[in-house]
């Protein structure tokens, strides 16, 4: 049975590429060269990531920028 996660937000997207690729938080801020509170507020859902942001999240991450922001592509 396959189960479908309701990702439509950019914090649960990025929660699952983050699992997906097993870099945690701390990680994710050195290779972005974000600071840690700001990929806290993230996952938090409290904000989300400006393009320049998002490209580099996206890149680290191995995943389309237009999908993290929460489209389908």
């Amino acid at each position: 049975m396959i189960m479908v996660m309701d990702m439509e937000q950019f914090k649960d997207r990025l929660k699952f590429a983050m699992n997906y690729n097993k870099i945690n938080q701390v990680e994710l801020a050195e290779k972005t060269n974000c600071s840690k509170s700001l990929i806290s507020k993230y996952l938090k859902g409290e904000t989300k990531a400006k393009q320049d942001r998002l490209y580099m999240l996206s890149s680290v991450l191995g995943v389309n920028p237009v999908w993290l922001m929460g489209y389908d592509v």
